[in-house]
């Protein structure tokens, strides 16, 4: 799975670049509890989407603007 974060600038972005070890100490584990019952469904990817959205802004606020999922083997 890739997981891509859209920053509100470019500051933003360079800001986060230093946390990426943090970011993935978020996105990690929400991801594997998403294959914990092999394939996920498509409501269980949104639910990833958006508790991982929801994780990453309460933890970096007016620097993360959204969550894509790039692409999921």
């Amino acid at each position: 799975m890739r997981v891509a974060v859209q920053t509100t600038s470019e500051l933003a972005r360079q800001q986060l670049e230093a946390q990426k070890m943090a970011m993935n100490g978020i996105v990690y584990p929400l991801a594997v509890r998403m294959f914990e019952q092999g394939r996920p469904s498509s409501d269980q990817i949104r639910a990833f989407k958006d508790d991982t959205r929801d994780q990453l802004i309460q933890r970096y606020p007016d620097l993360i603007e959204e969550v894509f999922i790039e692409s999921m083997i």
